[in-house]
């Protein structure tokens, strides 16, 4: 069985997809955005959110057979424009 670990988790949707083709169980999951936290928290309950990666301890961390990574979602990424048309 693989044990599965999930870097920027976001509401999980790619640990789904992992779980249900290659099979497995969640170890762990960082995520630090409060309203996927507790959709996490639900789906996963008794699983580790190891909470803000610069700030993990990895050698504390149980090892993963599988390692899912999530992104930064786009407007967080993007230039924000002022009224002007200029960027930041």
């Amino acid at each position: 069985m693989n044990s599965i670990g999930s870097l920027f988790s976001g509401y999980g949707g790619l640990d789904m997809a992992v779980q249900q083709t290659l099979g497995g169980d969640l170890a762990w999951y960082s995520e630090i955005e409060p309203a996927a936290c507790t959709v996490l928290a639900a789906h996963h309950p008794g699983v580790p959110n190891l909470g803000d990666i610069t700030t993990v301890n990895w050698e504390g961390v149980a090892p993963v057979d599988v390692l899912t990574g999530g992104y930064q979602p786009v407007p967080a990424v993007l230039p924000r424009r002022t009224k002007e048309g200029k960027g930041r």
